[in-house]
């Protein structure tokens, strides 16, 4: 009895170390440049608003002093200009704005509305949550486009900072 419960011990904390490292694992198309310092080189088209919500918490709580926007980041992956002055761009970033699409959920899963749909309310909280440089940007000044508004070269380095 007493081998099994040192068995069942051992494997406890085998899981939880394989937890807690797993919960310090960066963002998918990100990698550690130097303590502290991220850059996002992998192609980021975007997805679903609420797992990069989670990816943002995820980098706060990891201590990212930088992170360095080095390929394209659209859509729902803008929201890590929520970082403001922690986030620098290279001259390969591309920054894709848009406005925010419902999904609706069907028998067969999730696909985009035949209607395009967008909660003005949402639209609006995520712009306010943007840094004022970015918000007043002439390409979502007037509210984030149904077509993809793309931030890049010297207008991102003015707007958000070049990385060094």
């Amino acid at each position: 009895m007493v081998r099994v419960l040192a068995i069942v011990a051992v494997i406890s904390a085998a899981m939880v170390s394989t937890v807690k490292a797993s919960d310090d694992r960066l963002p998918y198309g990100m990698e550690w440049v130097t303590p502290g310092i991220v850059r996002l080189s992998g192609y980021n088209p975007g997805g679903f608003l609420a797992r990069y919500l989670i990816d943002l918490e995820t980098l706060k709580r990891l201590g990212v002093r930088q992170l360095q926007l080095d390929a394209v980041c659209a859509s729902a992956c803008t929201v890590f200009l929520r970082l403001g002055d922690r986030v620098c761009v290279t001259n390969r970033a591309r920054i894709g704005f848009h406005k925010i699409v419902l999904l609706e959920r069907t028998r067969f899963g999730r696909r985009r509305s035949p209607f395009k749909t967008a909660d003005h309310n949402l639209n609006d909280k995520f712009l306010q949550r943007l840094p004022a440089k970015i918000r007043t940007w002439h390409g979502i000044s007037g509210g984030l486009p149904w077509r993809m508004a793309w931030l890049e070269g010297e207008e991102a380095a003015r707007l958000i900072g070049r990385c060094s």
